[in-house]
């Protein structure tokens, strides 16, 4: 039987807003959907660090999968900055609160966000250099989700740093429009070595009668929180410096949604 899905990996540098400091290195974030059901995972690590290269850098768990109401978000890339008024999960909150239509409220995040990452830069308050020498790469993506009028819409922005100025990039579907694909991004070398012409292979999963995750003797893939349980576990221990355990994984379908797995006690 064929399993149609549309899997959406990210895996981004990440940095986050504490007073003089960011939120910075490794996320993975997995995006799937398949009859109706969205899943969506994450890791939790969180490395912080002060707002210039080469500062300290310490780790703390942190929910990467919110929400308000029907409407769930992820980010990844510059979570915030220090005296500044940009914070990017603030900022989602608030523009979903402020209502409108699916489009309406992206558009709104989309400017809100670009506007704010070029203040920053213009006004000199990023200084950490491996940020302003990210030619070409993102320094934040957002994706937001949800069931709209009980269809599963998604929107995926992007904002690349390019010759110094940050710009916009959108990718918006109703998701059942989308051929099942899988998007990968960035760093996960462990991910891709499990694909074969950018869709899962599931022999090379279950090549072997159990797979070893720690914590989950005899573990299998029997579902789709399987999956992506298992492609944030590899990414985990391939990328450790970047991607920690606990694992976060919800489900969203029409009518409502459920935690699969929060040891955090995400809201």
């Amino acid at each position: 039987m064929k399993l149609f899905l549309t899997l959406l990996l990210i895996f981004f540098s990440v940095e986050l807003f504490s007073q003089h400091q960011y939120f910075y290195k490794g996320t993975t974030i997995i995006f799937t959907e398949w009859k109706d059901t969205i899943f969506l995972g994450a890791d939790s690590k969180m490395a912080l660090a002060d707002n210039k290269q080469n500062g300290d850098i310490t780790f703390q768990p942190y929910c990467k999968i919110q929400h308000v109401n029907n409407i769930f978000f992820a980010v990844a890339g510059i979570y915030g900055m220090p005296d500044s008024s940009y914070f990017a999960p603030d900022i989602i909150r608030l523009e979903i609160l402020r209502g409108g239509s699916f489009k309406e409220i992206n558009k709104r995040i989309h400017n809100i966000i670009y506007r704010k990452l070029n203040e920053a830069i213009t006004n000199g308050q990023i200084k950490n250099d491996s940020l302003l020498h990210a030619n070409q790469k993102s320094i934040v993506s957002i994706l937001i989700t949800g069931f709209i009028n009980n269809k599963p819409l998604l929107d995926i922005s992007y904002y690349p740093l390019i010759n110094g100025k940050v710009k916009v990039k959108v990718d918006t579907n109703e998701i059942h429009k989308v051929t099942p694909t899988i998007l990968t991004l960035g760093k996960q070398d462990s991910i891709n070595a499990l694909m074969d012409g950018g869709s899962i292979n599931y022999s090379k999963i279950n090549s072997t009668p159990t797979l070893n995750v720690a914590g989950f003797p005899n573990f299998k893939i029997l579902g789709m929180p399987d999956l992506v349980y298992y492609l944030l576990y590899v990414e985990s221990i391939k990328s450790k410096k970047d991607v920690g355990l606990p694992i976060s994984i919800i489900q969203l379908t029409k009518n409502g949604y459920k935690w699969i797995l929060n040891e955090l006690n995400c809201k």
